[in-house]
């Protein structure tokens, strides 16, 4: 598996900490305006200790996922790539910021360099 990553609400790639850039301090903020700070990111969707996806999917869905049962993790997570790869506008993300701002509903942007490669 390879490494991906996405864009901050301006457009600044989310380097993870492999890259010759090294990572920085990143926030992942949801439509309740939890924060999830990430100091190093690793390159696989997880931020401050929650996966991107699974995140996703539960503001989605309004379900908590319990990530100590790795079925129910996975499958939730699988889901909500496909909530995230949809063209529904109804859709809600997480964001990204360099610091910690309100949330607003804006896609994040994959990052074309998997946060790698530069």
């Amino acid at each position: 598996m390879g490494f991906y990553s996405f864009k901050t609400i301006d457009g600044e790639s989310i380097r993870n900490a492999f890259s010759s850039k090294g990572a920085f301090k990143v926030f992942m903020i949801d439509n309740k305006n939890k924060v999830y700070p990430e100091f190093a990111y690793q390159g696989y969707g997880v931020f401050g200790g929650k996966d991107f996806f699974v995140l996703t999917y539960e503001m989605n869905t309004g379900k908590k996922v319990n990530t100590d049962n790795k079925k129910e993790f996975e499958i939730a997570r699988k889901k909500g790539m496909k909530i995230y790869d949809s063209d529904d506008k109804n859709v809600k993300y997480p964001i990204f910021s360099r610091k910690v701002i309100k949330w607003k509903n804006e896609k994040p942007e994959s990052c074309e360099k998997q946060g790698y490669f530069y």
